[in-house]
């Protein structure tokens, strides 16, 4: 088997099945954001690890629901965020 018959059977597969992915997506997204919430809440500490996690779920969530536009915007916006926060940590 070649791998572009195995990428066009992945993609027909997102296709049919793409808004149950997404759903299992969003629901382990839930979950890790209560588990921040929670350890936040007694320890005062997110681990850099969870960040991470979350990425990854971002980055399957993209890549099943989002178009290449939306992606480059949200990176955008991110790294904007990311300016901003940085810039006023060092103004202290």
């Amino acid at each position: 088997m070649n791998i572009s018959h195995l990428l066009l059977q992945i993609q027909y597969h997102l296709l049919l099945h793409g808004a149950q992915y997404e759903f299992y997506i969003e629901i382990a997204t839930v979950a890790v954001l209560f588990y921040v919430g929670f350890t936040d809440f007694r320890t005062s500490k997110i681990r850099n690890d969870v960040v991470l996690l979350l990425l990854v779920l971002y980055i399957l969530f993209a890549f099943i629901s989002r178009s290449w536009f939306e992606i480059l915007w949200n990176v955008v916006l991110a790294q904007l965020c990311l300016e901003c926060y940085s810039g006023s940590l060092r103004n202290e």
